[in-house]
């Protein structure tokens, strides 16, 4: 679950901002609400699919490699913040975890 941390990692889905200590970056819609299905979700994760109807990506029309290019950019914007604190984790062809605390402020 998405828990208070001791670095106060928090997502406010009203801005879309990502903050850690004094650092923050700036998330899409999708990229926020993507983050914040896995919070909620970890530290099971959730199926592509799954991640991919909280996107609003038609199931029938979409490859499994537009999520792959989305959660990699992702990654990429997350690269600022401590590893430790929060990585988006591969589930062995399956899906895509979130380890660590989030906060999600609405």
């Amino acid at each position: 679950m998405a828990q208070l941390a001791s670095a106060q990692l928090s997502l406010n889905m009203q801005t879309h901002k990502l903050a850690h200590k004094h650092e923050h970056v700036l998330l899409t819609a999708n990229e926020a609400r993507v983050l914040s299905f896995l919070a909620l979700r970890s530290p099971v994760g959730a199926e592509y699919y799954e991640i991919m109807e909280v996107m609003g990506i038609d199931l029938d029309h979409a490859r499994q490699n537009t999520l792959e290019a989305f959660m990699s950019r992702l990654r990429r914007k997350l690269v600022g913040f401590d590893r430790d604190e929060l990585t988006l984790q591969n589930k062995r062809n399956s899906g895509y975890a979130l380890k660590g605390n989030l906060i999600i402020k609405n």
